[in-house]
Formats: structure tokens, sequence, C-alpha cells
């Protein structure tokens, strides 16, 4: 392979050069308008279903319709065999597939531009566009930085078969962690699910036959300990302390602490209601439906939100803690110029704000909270995350080896009796 072509992949059938990537800063000036415009394709696989002893393949059409109407929907109905002569939905279901080719429309977008290079700028508009902006970076540095350099001179009905498995091999062996494998993984199939979608002559791989490589060892997660979650508060300056206060005592994440704003505040109830986030510089929605939730604050907690009410300066978005130009915080900016060298200076080892949740969680573990409770705090979907998040022995944990090991201890060993040489009778 030749120096220019490490780390791309070779197409199983040669393509013009003029279909070899682009920079991402044309694809990006790209739209959608740019491609050829033909009749729609919508390739369908169909719903199979059972009735009255015979398989039916259930398919949507477009009724036709006269100009300047709505598209109307119809189903059309195919009769693929009896249950006779295809006794299990497998055999069924691989019959129907087995007429695809015949059922479908035949007629393709042009081949020009639909290269992954050439349909990645549609991904982007069409879709990426739409996404939270933290979801939104994630995915343009996929398609940026993976899928356009390694697979955008592939065409479209090209990355089936050994591809994606090239595709995870190549990107295993830049050191790449399996999530981030798995994600590479997911945003190409939407890709495709897109192309699909759009009328383009797509195969969509199948994901579960793309093999992975095994699990990455298991590191703890950073986590701050009530001791030294005391010392960061203690040490740190005004605004800061309020923030880190309220992130080590609620478990907040950091765009969730610093979207905070005064009307979240429940002085009266004592009560802190999350509601949005600030993430890269923007206030959102939450992460889900789930974080969503109204948790109390203790009494310490509210003196100190009360005295810094009093020295707060106005904005207009009325948030609790922003920039110097009084506009929503970027944590990463945060981290970097103010937590970091406030760690630094109290020699706790460096970590990211997301070590006070694990504290948070590990803390209320070990003053006694059930699981559920925990888990309604720091607003999990899945209880299974929450005890992640835990870092201590849990006490009933302890009692059980505790009770297990003391039943060896009451049960001594019973020694057999040696027999008198004087009592054996011969």
């Amino acid at each position: 392979m030749a120096g220019g072509n490490q780390g791309r992949l070779t197409p199983p059938i040669p393509t013009a050069r003029a279909a070899i990537i682009a920079p991402m800063e044309k694809l990006a000036a790209s739209t959608p308008d740019a491609l050829p415009t033909i009749e729609r394709r919508r390739y369908q696989r169909g719903a199979l279903r059972k009735e009255r002893k015979r398989w039916i393949l259930r398919l949507r059409i477009d009724k036709p319709v006269e100009p300047g109407e709505k598209r109307q929907r119809g189903e059309r109905r195919i009769v693929v065999g009896t249950v006779l002569d295809l006794p299990t939905r497998a055999l069924a279901r691989r019959a129907a597939d087995a007429m695809l080719p015949t059922i479908n429309p035949t007629r393709q977008r042009s081949a020009e531009g639909t290269t992954i290079a050439g349909f990645a700028p549609v991904y982007l508009t069409d879709v990426v566009s739409l996404m939270k902006p933290a979801s939104a970076r994630s995915v343009r540095s996929i398609v940026s930085h993976y899928i356009v350099p390694m697979l955008g001179h592939y065409r479209l009905e090209m990355i089936v078969g050994r591809v994606p498995q090239q595709f995870i091999a190549k990107l295993h062996a830049k050191k790449l962690a399996r999530k981030s494998l798995i994600n590479c993984l997911v945003v190409l199939g939407r890709m495709l699910d897109l192309a699909t979608d759009q009328g383009y002559g797509v195969t969509r791989f199948s994901r579960r036959h793309v093999k992975l490589p095994p699990d990455e060892l298991d590191h703890d997660e950073p986590v701050f300990t009530p001791e030294e979650r005391d010392r960061i508060v203690a040490a740190a300056e005004m605004p800061w302390r309020v923030l880190y206060a309220i992130l080590g005592e609620l478990g907040l994440r950091i765009g969730e602490g610093i979207g905070l704003a005064w009307e979240h505040i429940d002085f009266e109830q004592s009560l802190i209601r999350v509601r949005q986030a600030v993430v890269l510089g923007r206030i959102q929605t939450l992460k889900s439906k789930n974080s969503k939730a109204d948790l109390p604050m203790s009494d310490k907690l509210k003196a100190l939100l009360t005295e810094y009410r009093l020295t707060w300066r106005e904005n207009p978005l009325e948030l609790l803690f922003t920039s110097v130009r009084q506009k929503p915080l970027w944590a990463d900016s945060l981290r970097r110029y103010q937590f970091a060298p406030l760690l630094v200076s109290l020699g706790i080892p460096v970590a990211g704000f997301h070590a006070f949740r694990h504290g948070a969680a590990t803390n209320l573990f070990a003053g006694g909270a059930s699981a559920p409770t925990v888990r309604s705090i720091l607003r999990h979907g899945d209880l299974k995350t929450t005890m992640r998040y835990t870092h201590v022995v849990l006490e009933d944990q302890r009692a059980a080896i505790e009770g297990a090991n003391a039943l060896g201890r009451q049960t001594e060993p019973v020694q057999q009796q040696q027999p008198n040489p004087s009592e054996v009778q011969l």
C-alpha cells in the first residue's frame, strides 16, 4: 500500500479519481440540492405475517395523486407461500427476501455523488444539524476524522461484506477504545439508514455480524472523598465555591450545575429544581427525561446560596454562574483555568467535575441511603447505572460475608478418639 493511502481501505473495485474524498470544509459547504433529482426510490423489506395458514408480505405503496395534492399511502399484500410449504418464519422470511428484487422498483439515484464522501454533507445537514450541540460535535468528529478519510471513496452500496469489519480493524489498529469503535459503527449505520430513506440503493450491513475487540480493563473513576470535597469548597473563591458545594452535595452534572438560574432555587421549600443544562456555552434541554427533578438542599447549602444572592452579578439570563461577558459558561474552560489549578494547589489528584457526582453517590450509600433513593437523587434511568457510581462496600454485603464466615467458626472440627491399645480385642 502506498504511503499516501495509509489508513484508507481499498475498495474491492476501482473507482474514478473524482470520487476520492474531498476536504471536509468543501463537503460541509455542499447541500442536498446538489444531488441529482430523480423520482424517489423506496426500498422495502416488508412486514411478514401469518394469516389463515398463509404467509403474507405487507408493503407500503404511494397512491397516485394529482399534482399539488398530498401524498397518500396504501398497502400492498403479497402471498409468499403456505405454512405447509414454509413451516417456520425463518423459511418464509428467506422466501420473501428472494422476491424483493422483483418487488422493489429498480430505478436508483445516479451513481455520481453517491460515495460516502459525497453523502457525508447530506447527513451532516439533514440529521446532525438537528442534534444537541455535544452530540453533533461528537458525530462531526467521527465523520470527519474516521468515516470520510477511510471510507470516503466507497460508493454507498459497497459498505457490505468485509468492508465494515475492515473498517473496525483499521480503527482498532489506531488504538481506539472499544466504545469509540461502537460509536463509529453506529454513525456509519445511521448514515446508510438515511441514504436508504432518501432513495439510494443501499443494503444496510448488520452490526451483529461485525466482530469487536474484547472489553478493556475497567479503571476506577475518580471520586472526591467528603474531606476532599470540603477542602475544595472551603478553598474556592466565589462564585465557584457555591457551584462546587452544589455539585458535591447533590451530585449534579456540570452542565446542570452551570445551567441553574434563580428561578430554579426555591428558598421557601429548600429545593433546587433541575430543569436545564448548559453545554458548549449554550442552554439546552437536560440529558434525559429522568434528569428533571426537584432535589432538597441542606440548610448549609441554603445559607451559602442566600449569601451569594447578595453579591451575585445580574445577567440577562439570570443564571447563577456566567462568564465575564455574562454569557453561559463553557465547562472545559472552567475546568482548565479554575478547577484544575485549585486541585493542584490543594494536593488533590486532578479530576473532572464528574468526581463530585461519584463522590455524592458514594457518600449517600455510606450514609445509609438505599439504592432506589440514591438513584432518584442522581436521576438515573437504570439502577445498574447507579450501582456503578458507588465506591464503597455496602454494609449489607459486608454483613452477608461476615455471616457466612461466622458459620465456619461456629462448627469446630470433631477429633476422632484414638482407641486404647489395652482395650483392643484380638
